[in-house]
């Protein structure tokens, strides 16, 4: 039900009382004056109206005057003019007009209902109020409020958003009345209920997210930044995965809905999601390796074709058909054109079609399966031949590698027969096949195949070959103390030629390793850990941090890539020739040198100091005599250790630090540290959970007596940490621990103040791009808005039929020209009648203007957005298209040209488009970026 009113003479009447200064009427004036006005304008309606007939609607109350002026103020923007009448208890109401008595209440409740009016808003008699002290302006407060043209014109703006946002159904006319008031309950629903009364700000937030569907300004901000002009498009975007439009304009182009599967789309290398979809059901993710699988399925095709028409020919030799020759031939035909090209489904067809026709003559199944196992048997036999020639030629060149090591070849050799161990392990025949003609080609390359063919011919073994020569070396002053002395001891040389890793010598003649690092090789390779650190520790004094061991040992091509070389003296002797050759060389020359630096006896000691160290510890734990920390290794090799300590485990960690590396220095990996009880350590030793323990010298000697007892083998550490090192681990823990808080601290800082930073300048760029877009419409805005009326009248002519407003033609001939810029407009506007549609107004606004490339030539460009209003009678509808056009205007030769048309929905990418692809020097937007 909508708003009643008392009739047009109060507002009549009451406005003739403006004139009266405000401090001089009462409410009882105002009535009078009414009744007056009745008895004169219409004397059949002749009658004594009192207050009883009327009541004031009161929205608000303040004690002050100013305050509630201001007040009234703020509400007559959306409720039309207002005023401010002193009450009889002094306060002053803020009066926003009178209601009829009978649907006052009523009437009041349902503008609470949309909120326009606070809900303590009421009703009351004029005699509360002693007279009026301020009006809005002409009729304030004195217009019956539910017929004033202000509020009726906000109501409506109301309807039309609810409209758009399909949450009202009835007719715009700015009468309140039931579906209005549901409407707006649905509207706080779904975007959240109002915190006070509508207002302008509310209002046209209202509209705007009519407009593009988005809940607040906030998100409107994000969507636009990333490129979405509405709701919709932006939910359906992120529902999918999607960061910006741009990308999902592509997607959604493309046929993809989610971002995932568009980026494995793109790299994918397939150009239609067909093709795309096609591969992924088969298993392949790229078109690389769907083309190959099918490269494949074709070769595999034309092969069985091929065999299909030879059997089909041997059988007709050996029994010729009395009939069905000619559908034989005609098939048989068929099959080869189709081989001959690329379309698979073509050549299984034909096969298919071919076989069904052999299978009814007798006795050709069982031919085709006789010259299958022929082909099988002949297949297997070859390959057999290429696996063996292949292995027969890799043994050979492994062979002469051993005794070629410096050969150019060798290198790709080696990669070759990579390849061959690869095709060997798939057992392919074409891969095999290819491999040995690869292998062939490489040794013919390198002119060495009749060596290795001979190396073949020998099973194996060079035709030279058999026991190693004896040789001797003769001593010389440079030589000699790497010839006399003991056979097992070990001598260091060290690397003083320019490409050393690390080591060099400095001014004063001393040892320095300027990367802290030692690259070691040893000959013959170490692997016993003791050893190694021994070696470690002796290059500790010049400050070693790092030594690196060449796995595989010394090569004679690898001895200038060394620092230090490690040689036992017996074994160095009796080494291969080459390598023996190549050290002796480099002392001649002066290369390599003897080093002091790590010398037998030391390297002994250290060896022997800390077996006795591990004994001593062993011992001393049992005995009590020792206090401190310590740790023993089982024979399992978990990658964990577990720790017995009091307190916070984390004070241990310096310690526990260096029990695990020497764990790993023992050829171990690198254990994690488990915190447990000595009862829980104890069973975790048992379920070799744990491979070790950390503990105080009570928890250690309690289980390792209980291991020991139970038949367990376990073996100190030589590392012992007195109770005084704990101290320090726990100081050093605690000053650990400040410095990462004050780092994180400074870092959060940093990042706090990079990120204002960046604030600050996104807010700039796009304060500077707001300054220069207007400065730029205000330069251009006459030419673009010329342009913009020639195309907005244009489209009225087009689709309203009414005439062109400016002078001249231009109107009629950009109406004209729109047939054949814009033929899916036209389309759509031919069909309006027929759908019961009937457009009433053409609004356009400038999305951009500037000054495209057009050949060459400069040509006024612009895009404009029409909004097209619609009306239906038989739907009791209305609605709203929008359209965005964009067109070059060519003034020389008096056309218009390349017209770009979309909906507006969905449009920024195409409009992008279009302006890049003609390269517009806009004059009315500037990019914020």
């Amino acid at each position: 039900m909508r708003i009643s009113t008392i009739g047009k003479v109060l507002a009549v009447s009451l406005c003739s009382l403006v004139s009266q200064p405000a401090s001089t009427q009462t409410l009882g004036d105002v009535i009078d004056a009414f009744a007056r006005e009745v008895q004169r304008t219409d004397r059949r309606k002749a009658q004594r109206v009192n207050e009883q007939q009327i009541r004031w609607l009161v929205i608000s109350s303040r004690p002050e005057a100013s305050e509630a002026v201001r007040i009234a103020q703020s509400f007559s923007m959306l409720l039309g003019p207002t005023m401010v009448a002193q009450s009889q208890n002094g306060s002053f109401a803020v009066v926003a007009g009178f209601l009829d008595t009978a649907k006052a209440k009523e009437n009041a409740e349902a503008l609470k209902s949309i909120r326009l009016i606070p809900q303590d808003a009421f009703l009351t008699a004029a005699e509360r109020f002693r007279g009026v002290v301020w009006e809005s302006g002409h009729g304030g407060g004195t217009v019956q409020i539910v017929h004033n043209p202000t509020l009726r014109q906000t109501v409506s703006r109301l309807q039309a958003a609810l409209s758009q946002l399909g949450l009202y159904a009835g007719e715009v006319d700015g009468a309140v009345g039931p579906a209005t008031s549901a409407a707006f309950m649905a509207y706080s629903a779904k975007f959240g209920p109002l915190s006070g009364t509508l207002d302008e700000f509310v209002l046209a937030s209202m509209e705007q997210t009519a407009a593009d569907g988005f809940k607040s300004e906030s998100e409107r901000v994000v969507a636009r930044q990333k490129g979405f002009t509405d709701a919709a498009t932006f939910a359906a975007a992120r529902s999918g995965g999607f960061e910006d439009y741009p990308e999902y304009a592509s997607a959604n182009s493309a046929g993809f809905r989610s971002r995932v599967e568009y980026q494995a789309f793109r790299q994918s290398g397939f150009y239609s999601k067909d093709q795309f979809e096609t591969a992924t059901r088969a298993g392949f993710s790229t078109k690389t390796a769907f083309d190959t699988h099918q490269s494949k399925l074709m070769e595999v095709s034309k092969k069985q074709a091929s065999e299909l028409l030879a059997d089909a020919e041997a059988f007709l030799r050996l029994n010729p058909p009395s009939s069905g020759i000619v559908e034989l031939a005609t098939k048989a035909s068929a099959l080869r054109e189709a081989s001959n090209g690329r379309d698979l489904p073509a050549i299984e067809a034909k096969s298919h079609d071919l076989t069904q026709s052999l299978s009814k003559l007798q006795g050709f199944q069982a031919f085709a399966t006789a010259r299958a196992a022929e082909r099988q048997a002949s297949e297997q036999a070859a390959t057999a031949k290429i696996v063996s020639d292949l292995e027969a030629r890799r043994t050979a060149i492994q062979q002469w590698m051993a005794q070629n090591l410096m050969h150019k070849a060798s290198a790709d050799l080696a990669d070759e027969l990579i390849a061959v161990e690869a095709a060997l392990h798939a057992g392919d025949p074409r891969s095999l096949e290819t491999s040995r003609d690869n292998l062939v080609a490489l040794l013919e390359r390198w002119a060495i195949k009749p060596e290795i063919d001979r190396y073949v011919q020998y099973g194996g073994q060079s035709p030279a070959a058999g026991a190693k020569s004896e040789y001797v070396v003769s001593r010389t002053p440079t030589n000699e103390f790497l010839l006399d002395g003991d056979g097992d001891a070990m001598v260091a040389l060290y690397n003083a030629s320019p490409t050393a890793p690390s080591i060099i010598k400095n001014l004063v003649g001393s040892f320095v390793f300027e990367t802290g690092e030692a690259t070691v090789c040893a000959y013959p390779p170490i692997a016993e850990p003791l050893v190694r650190r021994s070696i470690q520790s002796e290059l500790a004094a010049y400050e070693v941090k790092t030594v690196r061991f060449n796995e595989s040992g010394c090569a004679a091509e690898a001895v200038l890539k060394q620092d230090v070389l490690l040689l036992k003296r017996r074994d160095f002797l009796k080494g291969e020739p080459s390598f023996v050759l190549a050290v002796m060389e480099r002392l001649k020359s002066g290369e390599i040198r003897r080093f002091d630096g790590v010398s037998d006896a030391r390297l002994r000691s250290r060896q022997k100091a800390e077996q006795d160290l591990r004994v001593t510890i062993a011992r001393e734990v049992d005995s009590a005599a020792r206090n401190g920390f310590g740790a023993f290794l089982m024979e399992q090799a978990t990658q964990k250790i577990c720790v017995v300590v009091d307190g916070d485990t984390a004070v241990h960690e310096p310690i526990l630090a260096q029990v695990t590396e020497f764990i790993a220095s023992e050829g171990r990996v690198r254990p994690s540290v488990i915190a447990a009880s000595a009862e829980g350590s104890y069973r975790a030793l048992q379920r070799q959970e744990c491979s070790g323990l950390y503990a105080s010298q009570p928890d250690l000697k309690k289980l390792s007596a209980a291991l020991v007892q139970d038949g367990r083998k376990l073996e100190f550490l030589p590392l012992w940490f007195e109770a005084n090192a704990l101290s320090v681990a726990r100081k050093e823990h605690e000053q650990g621990v400040k410095r990462q808080q004050e780092e994180l601290e400074s870092r959060r800082l940093a990042a706090e103040e990079e990120r204002r930073l960046a604030e600050e300048q996104d807010m700039r760029r796009k304060a500077d791009s707001a300054v220069r877009e207007r400065e730029l419409q205000a330069k251009y805005g006459a030419e673009a808005r010329a342009l913009q009326t020639a195309v907005s009248e244009g489209l009225r002519l087009t689709v309203l039929g009414t005439a062109p407003t400016i002078k001249g033609n231009a109107g009629h001939a950009f109406a004209e020209a729109s047939r054949g810029l814009y033929p899916k407009f036209h389309g759509w506007n031919s069909e309006l009648a027929s759908d019961f549609w009937k457009p009433t107004e053409v609004k356009t606004e400038i999305v951009d203007y500037g000054i495209a490339n057009w050949k060459g030539r400069g040509l006024e460009a612009i895009a404009v957005e029409a909004r097209v209003d619609l009306v239906s009678s038989e739907r009791g509808e209305h609605r709203q298209a929008c359209f965005v056009f964009g067109v070059l205007a060519d003034e020389e030769f008096d056309v218009y040209r390349d017209g770009v048309e979309f909906e507006c929905a969905g449009s920024a990418a195409g409009l992008t488009s279009w302006t890049m692809g003609h390269q517009l020097e806009s004059r009315w937007r500037v990019s914020a970026e």
